[in-house]
């Protein structure tokens, strides 16, 4: 069964916007995902994608075998409710500012 997180993330304009983060317990490359749950008009092009590099203390949520599209520091598989953090949205478009967000887990499920 797999595990999925909602971070709600905060730029420091005050803007707010969710992300997704799917684990799926496949164990192959890809099978984890992410999604800007607002869609390409928050997020930019593109909105979702797959999550790499679990455990190592930054996150990456990528579009493409080497695209790195946003970075999550503090995110980990044993992230929980109510846990925080820090990330970074590339500069891909949409809404969301470009650079640094905090976020915080508002759901696992």
């Amino acid at each position: 069964m797999a595990t999925t997180w909602t971070l709600n993330c905060t730029a420091s304009s005050g803007e707010t916007a969710t992300l997704e983060i799917v684990d799926s317990l496949n164990p192959l490359p890809g099978s984890d995902t992410w999604r800007g749950v607002e869609g390409e008009p928050v997020w930019g092009d593109p909105p979702s994608g797959n999550v790499a590099n679990w455990g190592s203390g930054q996150t990456i949520l990528h579009a493409g075998a080497a695209t790195v599209v946003h970075t999550l520091d503090g995110f980990t598989k044993s992230t929980d409710k109510n846990n925080v953090g820090t990330g970074s949205k590339a500069p891909i478009g949409g809404s969301f500012p470009d650079g640094s967000f905090d976020w915080v887990c508002t759901s696992r499920k």
